[in-house]
């Protein structure tokens, strides 16, 4: 997996609140070290009983359940969880490799599933693909252009539904700009804000916008000749 998009998807999973169910306590270690690698705050329940406890009392932007599980089993967790809640995204964590068993799995509502033993790489892989199909965020959401939005709330940029891979600096940079209100900010000012340093650098910040760019293109930052940037777009 590229190591540019691993770190960047790390950066935008601290803040994810995620449940983790597993009965078995070797099983349990080797998992929550895994995703302590993206995730700061994890709940962990030792079977389906207490998890559905947490879930009634929280709200959760990932789930990673186990199948196999004393008083509540992951299937039936799972169909609990999605009548209650059905924003919560669920992906459930199972040794079998049975194509009939997971479809089974998929019908009770879950997002998707890891076949155990499964690597860094391959967490890193359902994570992207489940952590903005859950809960509704569109209220947090502002319009910078057609296609792109800004998630005020956990400070993720969007391409129409898709998540925008952006670096910590890329992030401060664009908060920076949606906070200016379309004004013109110079390259000093945007320096000091980001790098908070008194070296001046004119070069890093052309650099990180022309970082920025390669993943966004022209269309959210505009070059004001002999002033600075700004938003292309009001937020609206």
């Amino acid at each position: 997996m590229n190591a540019v998009f691993l770190k960047e998807l790390i950066e935008q999973t601290r803040s994810q609140k995620v449940l983790f169910l597993e009965d078995n306590k070797d099983s349990r270690e080797q998992t929550l070290k895994l995703l302590q690698n993206f995730f700061n705050d994890i709940t962990v329940a030792k079977d389906g009983a207490e998890g559905l406890e947490y879930i009634y009392s929280s709200t959760y932007d990932l789930i990673f359940s186990d199948i196999n599980m004393p008083r509540l089993d992951g299937i039936t967790l799972a169909k609990k969880v999605k009548a209650y809640d059905p924003a919560t995204a669920v992906i459930m964590i199972t040794a079998y490799d049975n194509s009939e068993y997971l479809l089974d799995c998929l019908n009770s509502g879950i997002n998707g599933y890891i076949i155990k033993p499964f690597s860094l790489e391959q967490l890193a892989d359902q994570i992207q693909r489940n952590l903005h199909a859950g809960r509704n965020h569109d209220d947090n959401l502002i319009r910078l252009s057609e296609d792109y939005s800004w998630d005020t709330q956990r400070s993720i940029l969007f391409k129409n539904r898709e998540m925008v891979h952006l670096s910590a600096n890329e992030i401060r940079l664009l908060e920076y700009l949606i906070s200016s209100k379309g004004r013109i900010c110079s390259v000093e000012e945007i320096d000091f804000e980001i790098y908070s340093e008194m070296d001046f650098s004119a070069k890093r910040i052309r650099n990180l916008i022309s970082r920025f760019r390669i993943k966004t293109g022209n269309e959210l930052i505009e070059s004001v000749y002999g002033q600075g940037y700004r938003l292309r777009f009001s937020p609206s």
